[in-house]
């Protein structure tokens, strides 16, 4: 990415003593041109390719004894990439383009991913440039530079409005002679994510539910996904779900709204993958949020959606390096989805809820029989 602004540094004037002659030297000019581009980007690796200059002031060569140019890309005091060139010499009056090339560490990736999310998805940006220069044999003092700049993204408010959109009123038609019609109010849904370590990003999730029937309902099963340019990001099944807070007994009693807390512990395995694919597609991320939940009523599972998963959505930029693009994210609305989930089977005591085939590649569900379709 071209910096619009050089960065420039003047190292001043030195004085070189030999043979009872003093010399006065202008100390060469050096600046950032370019603070980086995404470059020979695969699936598996990207490199990033960066440019600086060095000037000789003077009308005469300067005689250096070692020039070393050194380059780092760093986020919230991560250093993802570093690199360098030596062995450097410039001639009278000349600029020199110094072009380093250094590969992203995307082992390092899952520790910035920590640093960034537990930083309200901010990060910022720092891209030291700085030179060693030897004359005649003389270590210079030389000040490094520093470009800076924030990037921020919004997942969070992408996973809560994901989960807002399941509210509404759903109806099943009976499928057993022990219940009447079945009916469900989704009264809102929320969710944030918790304290993120290398190992997981916890998404905790709020569900207030009412129950309209003459008898109780459980607690829900859920179930989801998470796919960033098509990187299966995270991946849930209901019994990898732990229910942080439930009604007395895991039943919401007859007629009466409950509060439902859940809390999916997303493992951050595949944030590398992410993000090489965000950095290879000029730092742009089509996103999908997958959801279902699940009520095991009188032994048959009612299912939201019922024919399908609710499937959102949405898009992310960033402008690590990228030419004159701005952060930016957009939710793009959610549909339903035809990918089947299995009937699942619930965990009484309500510690965790289980199910079966996560989001197979399914057209139909078999667990809600009734011919009238689901309303909400």
């Amino acid at each position: 990415m071209l910096v619009s602004r050089k960065i420039l540094a003047v190292i001043g004037i030195i004085v070189l003593a030999g043979a009872g002659i003093a010399l006065a030297v202008d100390k060469p000019e050096y600046g950032l041109e370019d603070r980086g581009d995404w470059a020979n980007t695969t699936e598996e690796s990207v490199n990033v390719s960066s440019a600086g200059y060095i000037r000789n002031p003077n009308s005469f060569d300067i005689n250096i004894s070692s020039l070393n140019v050194a380059y780092r890309l760093k986020m919230n005091g991560v250093e993802l990439a570093k690199g360098g060139k030596e062995g450097l010499n410039i001639a009278a009056e000349d600029n020199n383009t110094v072009d380093v090339q250094t590969e992203l560490d995307p082992e390092k990736v899952p520790k910035w991913w920590v640093q960034h999310m537990n930083n309200d998805e901010v990060s910022e940006l720092e891209v030291p440039f700085s030179i060693d220069l030897e004359i005649l044999g003389k270590p210079i003092s030389v000040d490094g530079i520093t470009y800076t700049d924030s990037i921020e993204t919004d997942l969070e408010s992408k996973m809560d409005k994901a989960i807002s959109q399941v509210k509404g009123t759903y109806s099943w038609s009976p499928t057993s002679a022990e219940v009447s019609e079945t009916e469900i109010e989704i009264v809102d849904g929320s969710a944030k994510f918790g304290k993120v370590t290398e190992e997981t990003t916890p998404l905790l999730v709020t569900f207030e539910i009412r129950n309209p029937n003459d008898y109780p309902i459980p607690t829900p099963q859920f179930h989801g996904e998470l796919i960033m340019n098509s990187v299966e990001v995270a991946k849930w099944q209901a019994n990898e779900v732990t229910v942080s807070k439930a009604p007395e007994n895991g039943a919401i009693p007859p007629g009466e709204t409950r509060e439902v807390k859940l809390r999916v512990d997303m493992a951050n395995e595949r944030i590398d993958d992410w993000f090489v694919s965000h950095a290879s597609q000029s730092e742009q991320t089509s996103g999908e949020i997958n959801l279902r939940l699940g009520f095991d009523i009188a032994g048959q599972n009612f299912q939201i959606p019922k024919n399908g998963a609710l499937s959102c959505d949405f898009s992310l930029q960033t402008g690590i390096l990228v030419d004159d693009q701005d952060t930016a994210s957009e939710f793009e609305g959610c549909k339903e989805k035809s990918l089947g989930l299995g009937s699942g089977d619930s965990d009484d005591s309500n510690s965790s809820n289980g199910s079966d085939g996560l989001l197979q590649d399914e057209s139909g569900d078999d667990s809600n029989s009734s011919d009238d379709s689901l309303t909400g």
